[in-house]
């Protein structure tokens, strides 16, 4: 098990097209679960256009994501601990952790998908035209060959570490974030 857990924070609010310099990204260490929590180790990531959204500040459908927090994210992973009668360790679980490695949770918003693979939960998906939409938003990341499943491109963790020249996001029709 990884001993780091790495967080993509927003640094500041956005004007027009996002930055590298919008994000931090952030090593802490691995969160211990707390009486009625558990923790996640986040396998896929969904990356969605309301993203851009949640970074400005002021009313919308759900609250903006501060400056110095974890970007929201829709994910799915396993649990690795838990203190949490409902949520047993190898439990298959979606909800909103946040764009990082792992991730404390008391179970609300989180569905159980049972022990096992990441793949016996359906994935957050993204369609291409979401994904492409990421990349432009997004240029200067690393990317990597991903898995497609049904009619969705699964997205895996963790997170992209920007590179110091642009990658072209028109030419990476099949790309996603690396593992580290």
């Amino acid at each position: 098990m990884k001993h780091v857990n790495t967080q993509c924070r927003l640094a500041a609010r956005p004007t027009g097209l996002v930055r590298a310099t919008d994000f931090t990204i952030v090593d802490e260490p691995v969160p211990a679960a707390a009486d009625g929590e558990f923790v996640v180790e986040i396998d896929y990531l969904s990356i969605d256009p309301a993203m851009r959204t949640w970074m400005n500040a002021g009313r919308s459908y759900v609250p903006p994501v501060e400056i110095g927090e974890v970007m929201r994210a829709l994910g799915v992973g396993h649990v690795i601990e838990s203190r949490h009668h409902e949520y047993g360790i190898g439990d298959v679980v979606s909800g909103t952790f946040g764009v990082q490695n792992f991730a404390p949770s008391t179970g609300a918003g989180s569905a159980v998908g049972g022990g096992g693979e990441a793949s016996t939960v359906p994935p957050p998906a993204v369609d291409v035209t979401v994904l492409v939409t990421w990349l432009v938003m997004v240029p200067a990341v690393t990317v990597e060959t991903v898995e497609t499943v049904a009619d969705g491109v699964v997205v895996p963790l963790p997170l992209a570490q920007p590179e110091s020249s642009s990658a072209n996001a028109m030419d990476a029709t099949r790309t996603a974030l690396p593992r580290r």
